[in-house]
């Protein structure tokens, strides 16, 4: 039952609807499986009295280590939640912010877990050049229309729920602000403390080594 909630407020755990889901896919899979179809029915209830349970808490440790990788690999991202990026940013104790706070964006509505995918240049690149630079790595790795920078509070959300990321190699995005013009957030540590910096990014270029925070995009991206 989904009746405990998170601290944000959400409610968890599974409802009966998506308890019913999995275990409808697992009745499809069971009756249509060429193993279970060759062995005579009678024999089949045997071996579910003395396999069942064993069977069911094999299927149980195996949905929850699943469920862990997947909560591991993405971000819970509360766009509804009152002053989101305001919250994440003072999250951070050393920052530079030289944009107005206000003109960061939001870029999303209500809860959405977003996987963000983390990609290495190993040149310097134009901030001007690096949408394009983006989407040809994300075709290049599999994705359907590329990858693009994720949004603000989505960068500030993995860094923060992978605090060592940044400790080890520079993070960033680049965004636009609600003035249409073009920054970057950066993350990254001097004398092994963690730092963040937003700022303007006119004539900005990304250095080598800098990991790119991205998302992959959903759909073309049209003039």
């Amino acid at each position: 039952m989904a009746d405990p909630l998170s601290p944000s407020g959400r409610a968890c755990g599974l409802t009966h609807g998506q308890v019913t889901q999995l275990t409808e896919t697992v009745e499809l899979s069971l009756l249509s499986s060429p193993e279970f179809l060759r062995v005579p029915t009678v024999e089949l209830g045997e071996f579910i009295k003395i396999a069942g349970l064993e069977l069911v808490e094999v299927y149980i440790e195996l949905a929850e280590r699943m469920l862990q990788t997947f909560v591991d690999d993405h971000i819970l991202v509360d766009y509804g939640l009152e002053n989101a990026i305001d919250i994440a940013l003072d999250s951070f104790a050393l920052k530079d912010i030289y944009i107005d706070r206000d003109k960061i964006p939001l870029l999303g509505e209500g809860g959405v877990l977003e996987k963000v995918h983390e990609v290495p240049f190993g040149k310097v690149i134009l901030n001007d050049d690096l949408l394009a630079a983006l989407k040809a790595e994300g075709i290049k790795q599999g994705f359907q229309f590329g990858l693009k920078p994720c949004n603000p509070l989505t960068a500030l959300l993995f860094a923060l729920k992978f605090p060592t990321k940044q400790l080890q190699n520079q993070l960033g995005i680049s965004f636009y602000d609600k003035d249409g013009r073009l920054c970057y957030l950066s993350l990254y540590q001097r004398n092994g403390e963690p730092r963040l910096r937003v700022g303007l990014a006119e004539r900005m270029a990304w250095r080598k080594g800098v990991v790119l925070l991205c998302v992959a995009e959903t759909e073309p991206v049209t003039a």
